[in-house]
């Protein structure tokens, strides 16, 4: 039977991935550090860890299952973060708007683990 490990510090995924866990849920206090894992991965606050803990404990073989991910449309698109700017300014036309603009917070983007840090 395949198993979901249940962390209450961030284990490495990976490490639980080569100890044969198909998944892994996390108790986090602050959800702000999105990170690759090789295995599907939930995080939950203290509330919800506190109760998944209360079902394992009192269910005599507790069963937990990975659905498929669903994509959530961002009502909030396109606001930009408040330290950004859009412009052009309409209360001082003085000061300048950028030309161009990048989200600045919560990005979750690929990357290669061999590519150059630095050039030069």
């Amino acid at each position: 039977m395949e198993k979901i490990a249940v962390c209450d510090r961030q284990t490495d995924a990976r490490e639980l991935k080569a100890k044969g866990a198909r998944g892994v849920i996390y108790r986090v206090s602050n959800n702000d550090n999105p990170r690759l894992n090789p295995i599907p991965v939930a995080n939950l606050d203290d509330t919800n860890y506190q109760s998944l803990i209360s079902y394992i404990t009192s269910t005599l073989n507790p069963v937990g299952c990975i659905l498929q991910s669903e994509t959530v449309k961002d009502f909030n698109a396109p606001i930009v973060a408040s330290f950004s700017s859009r412009g052009p300014n309409t209360i001082v036309s003085d000061i300048l708007k950028p030309d161009i603009t990048a989200p600045g917070v919560s990005i979750f983007a690929a990357y290669s683990p061999v590519a150059a840090t630095a050039i030069g």
